[in-house]
């Protein structure tokens, strides 16, 4: 039950983004934070699961085709919406500065070092030289800091850099970038969202999103917004030898079970799906391929759960949302709808248990419990009517059934709202829902979540506030301080410890499990997890839904 925001590489969201956007470190996206389908947590069978990495010779040329559950609404990383698709796409044509290993290290990527002084106060960045853009610019620091100047004064983007003070170009292949407090996970910012480099008339045309120029593997083609996506191989990329297709092309497929039928009738090659039926029809079709990303612990995970919106005057009560909590069960949950595959959760880190104790907090199924705080609540406030939004997606629409029925049992009634993705997000960020199906939050450092957690990114309602819960708690706001300037790991791991707890407290997401996500390919599609990174690590394995088509090849 979610929507997905977030991965690593968020605006800055997630081998994601992360839900929703790429504010993401190295995994997902910005808003890879929201936008999915149904929840799903870890725990499942990974019995017959590929490593998605070849060894062999790579056979050069062929079409990739891959089906995607969303589209977005722009390549401009100052506005575009860059959930888990989001970042596929941008991705296709745009490179990072950074990226992350496999390690959970950021490493420099279209940047060729980054450097930080002994504060991580000042970080001195080289632009890898020979780079051009699809156009045939060169690629130089002006482009480079016109480009992170760009999405720190945007306003969907300008709130994950508030700790960024100035960029400045100093020579031809040099950006400073300084800092108002030490920033030692600002490296993973640039691994997302806020670390791709357009062109610049990508940012400066109003409809330059539109129509992207980057200097990525492939060279943007066509877009149809809701229908698919076509880009030609970058004849002059930077990292030789890539890409080995001809062409990739995405088509939209929102719902999991059509998109499961688009695979095995072969008018896709490859799909990605964090829904739980795809995972019990898929994995056992001895015509494909799976891997999932429940085995990677490479820093947090993303989270299935259904986000609250605190500053509404029905679910600000704390009353209203531990009467939710309180009436969900998540066992039986998973149990019936996601076909015992995966665990409940209770917090942010399912599977370290560092987290154990302040994960104890977090209210767990007690239906008299929550039939009297919503007696309490309707004796002072009248009838309680909440309104639970999701995805046109099918299977979001069962998930939405089976939480009506739960809430409802507690004496609440529960209105559906279904709506298109891109909506769902726009709903988010302005404040107009009270509470949603959401993913979000892979992050391969905790800190890349500190635009979804701050209270300096909430905004009120009709205003865009990255904070999409709205939860303004000053102690998370200290702990969120704390782990982003400490260098002390120990200090850190007690900061996002207060998090945890807070959030067990506050209840401004209501979790469901770890997000499973699963990439599905016919046999001929090889090497689709084997991204190597310019020094020669290999990149973070597959997480949150994101695949690249770098260094993708088809077999004869």
């Amino acid at each position: 039950m979610r929507r997905d925001y977030s991965r690593r590489q968020f605006l800055t969201g997630g081998a994601q983004a992360a839900a929703g956007l790429a504010l993401v470190g190295g995994v997902s996206g910005l808003l890879s934070a929201c936008g999915g389908s149904t929840g799903a947590g870890a725990g499942g069978s990974t019995a017959g699961e590929v490593t998605g990495r070849s060894s062999a010779t790579p056979r050069r040329g062929g079409v990739l085709r891959a089906g995607l559950e969303a589209d977005f609404n722009s390549f401009a990383p100052t506005v575009g919406q860059f959930d888990t698709s989001g970042l596929i796409y941008a991705s296709t044509v745009f490179d990072t500065l950074m990226a992350v290993d496999n390690q959970g290290k950021a490493q420099p990527y279209l940047a060729e070092s980054l450097t930080p002084n002994a504060e991580h106060t000042v970080w001195t960045l080289k632009v890898r030289p020979g780079v051009v853009f699809h156009d045939g610019t060169p690629l130089t620091s002006a482009e480079v800091a016109n480009a992170l100047t760009a999405v720190q004064h945007a306003g969907l983007t300008g709130p994950a850099l508030l700790n960024l003070d100035t960029v400045t170009a100093t020579d031809p292949m040099t950006v400073v970038l300084k800092t108002k407090l030490p920033w030692p996970a600002l490296p993973y910012y640039l691994s997302a969202q806020v670390g791709y480099v357009p062109h610049p008339k990508t940012l400066s045309d109003p409809k330059g999103g539109l129509h992207p120029i980057g200097t990525g593997p492939f060279v943007f083609e066509e877009w149809v917004p809701g229908s698919h996506f076509y880009a030609t191989a970058n004849p002059h990329y930077w990292q030789r030898g890539l890409p080995y297709v001809d062409r990739v092309e995405y088509m939209t497929i929102s719902d999991s079970t059509a998109r499961e039928n688009a695979l095995l009738s072969g008018t896709i090659d490859i799909m990605h799906s964090s829904d739980s039926i795809n995972l019990r029809d898929l994995r056992g079709k001895s015509s494909l391929q799976y891997l999932t990303d429940a085995g990677n612990n490479i820093g947090e995970p993303s989270m299935g759960m259904t986000m609250v919106n605190c500053e509404d005057p029905v679910t600000s009560d704390l009353r209203v949302r531990q009467a939710l909590a309180y009436a969900f069960d998540d066992d039986t949950f998973q149990k019936i709808h996601n076909f015992g595959l995966y665990k409940p959760a209770r917090g942010l880190f399912p599977n370290d248990p560092t987290y154990a104790e302040s994960t104890k907090l977090y209210p767990t199924f007690d239906l008299a419990k929550a039939k009297s705080l919503v007696q309490s609540y309707e004796k002072e406030k009248g009838k309680l009517v909440v309104e639970f939004a999701t995805t046109s997606d099918t299977r979001n629409g069962e998930t939405a059934q089976f939480v009506q029925q739960q809430w409802g049992a507690a004496g609440m009634t529960v209105k559906i709202k279904q709506v298109e993705q891109v909506q769902l997000i726009t709903n988010a960020l302005q404040g107009h829902f009270q509470t949603c199906s959401w993913r979000q939050f892979n992050a391969a450092d905790p800190d890349f979540n500190y635009k979804w957690w701050s209270t300096t990114t909430a905004a009120a309602t009709n205003a865009s506030s990255l904070n999409f819960a709205r939860n303004k708690d000053p102690l998370v706001q200290a702990a969120l301080d704390t782990g982003r300037t400490s260098l002390d790991p120990a200090t850190r791991t007690a900061a996002y410890q207060k998090v945890n707890e807070r959030f067990a407290i506050d209840l401004p997401y209501l979790f469901n499990s770890r997000t499973v996500w699963a990439c599905y390919a016919a046999k001929k599609v090889q090497n689709f997890n084997g991204l190597t990174l310019p020094g020669g690590q290999p990149a973070v394995p597959f997480s949150g839904g994101v695949f690249y088509p770098t260094s993708a090849w088809l077999s004869a």
